[in-house]
């Protein structure tokens, strides 16, 4: 195996790691908790991706736009 494919394997060994352990501690919250997004406050359950620990939610909450209503266009 090259050297790149060597530094491919290990870049992902380590992505795939990282996943598990934010998935682990995602399991690890058993009730509900608050957490701010663009200014507003919203409610996390246990079970659910929780943009506590991964900021996917605000990215696309405060880049894609939302029509009245809630509903994207």
């Amino acid at each position: 195996m090259n050297e790149y494919n060597k530094l491919r394997q290990l870049q992902a060994q380590d992505y795939h790691s990282g996943v598990e352990v934010t998935l682990n501690l995602m399991r690890q919250e058993k009730e509900p908790y608050m957490v701010i997004i663009g200014g507003k406050e919203f409610v996390v359950y246990p079970n659910v991706f929780s943009p506590k620990y991964c900021n996917d939610t605000e990215v696309f909450a405060l880049n894609l736009p939302v029509r009245g209503g809630g509903g994207i266009p």
